[in-house]
Order: C-alpha cells, then sequence, then structure tokens
C-alpha cells in the first residue's frame, strides 16, 4: 500500500503496483519454476532471474549462461480505464472507496543453451496452482490462453545468442481509498415569475 497526500488535506491510499513491484513479483516467482529458492540462495536465482537490463545495454553475462529478464508494461484498454466507486455516509468527512483493474503485459527475454525449454516451463507453469496462488497473494490473475514462446536467436559482435521471447497478461485488482468532505448544508435558491427571491438552506 502506498498513501499519497494532497494539498486539501486529504490523502489517496493505493494498492497499485509499479512495473519494478510486479516484475519483483514475478522475478521471485520465475525463479521458483527454474528451481531456484529466491530465500535460500537468493544470489543465484536474482542472477539467473533479473528484473533489470545491463547498464551498458550489452550482453554482461556469458554466452553459455541461462538468463531470463523481466520487464512489466501497463497496458491502456477500455477495462482498465473503468472505475467504481462507494461513498460510506460518516461525519464529517466520508469515505470512498474505489476499484479497478489493471491490465498488464509481463515480457519475458531468455537468454542461453536452455531459453526455449526455460520458456515452454514457464509458460506451463502459469497455469499451476501453486503458481496462481502467489499471483493471488499479490491481487494478480493471469490471463487465460497465452500466446506460444517465440524463439529468435540474436546476433551480437559476430555471436548468435540463443534466445527465446515469452509475454504474459495478467489483471491487477487495484484497490484505493480516500474521503471527502461532507457538506453541511445546501442552499437553494427560489426566484418567482413576479421577481421575489427567496434562500432556503437545507441541512
Amino acid at each position: 500500500m502506498t498513501t499519497s497526500a494532497f494539498p486539501n488535506g486529504t490523502s489517496l491510499v493505493s494498492s497499485a503496483l509499479t512495473p519494478d513491484s510486479l516484475a519483483t513479483i514475478i522475478q521471485a516467482i520465475v525463479a521458483q519454476i527454474l528451481g531456484f529458492d529466491p530465500v535460500i540462495n537468493p544470489n543465484g536465482a536474482f542472477s539467473a532471474v533479473r528484473v533489470s537490463w545491463p547498464v551498458d545495454g550489452q550482453p554482461a553475462w556469458g554466452i553459455d549462461e541461462d538468463v531470463c529478464f523481466v520487464r512489466a508494461t501497463q497496458q491502456d484498454n477500455a477495462f482498465s480505464r473503468s472505475r467504481d466507486e462507494t461513498f460510506t455516509p460518516g461525519t464529517p468527512s466520508i469515505p470512498v472507496a474505489m476499484g479497478y483493474t489493471q491490465t498488464w503485459d509481463v515480457h519475458l527475454a531468455l537468454y542461453g543453451p536452455s531459453c526455449a525449454d526455460h520458456a515452454r516451463l514457464i509458460l506451463s507453469a502459469f497455469s499451476l496452482d501453486w503458481v496462481k496462488d502467489l499471483l493471488f497473494a499479490s491481487n494478480l490473475y493471469p490471463l487465460p490462453w497465452p500466446g506460444r514462446p517465440v524463439y529468435a536467436p540474436e546476433l551480437f559482435q559476430g555471436q548468435w545468442w540463443k534466445r527465446a521471447d515469452l509475454s504474459l497478461e495478467m489483471n491487477e485488482q487495484v484497490a484505493e481509498t480516500t474521503t471527502v468532505q461532507q457538506a453541511a448544508f445546501a442552499s437553494v435558491g427560489i426566484v418567482t415569475n413576479t421577481g421575489l427571491t427567496d434562500e432556503i438552506n437545507v441541512p
């Protein structure tokens, strides 16, 4: 949960994930799928599955080393633009519960001799209950019928680096809360056809 304070004194509490935080969640799951324990062996797990690209913009690992990179990107679609709001009467402020669904594209770029087989394994594992339970704990729900991995070796400095790409779509259920001030009264003005005016304050 993150809390943002605004100049008018109100605040917004949101469960929304950032691209980096979502990539970190997927990183730990993919590491487990590939046989690593992120708790017991974090160095091995997060060396094999990474969430950031090399700063120099070129391979920073051996051509025979299996490495997976995770990138999460928010998708803009009609489904993610819809927002629900629920107001709960209160004094002097009214709590507002809001919710919407954010759609994500999670792209995995795998390098190394086992890249194609690892991509197949990851795709299959994302249909298993234990993986879905881990995603559910972070309000994430994978969409059905993902595309098949694409095997596309990459030419770099005169060498062909084995590479496979896999894209997974998932929905995130986002919950947000804020407050709005309750009106003390409503002022109603009346003007008759003869020009007389009156004002009524309704508590």
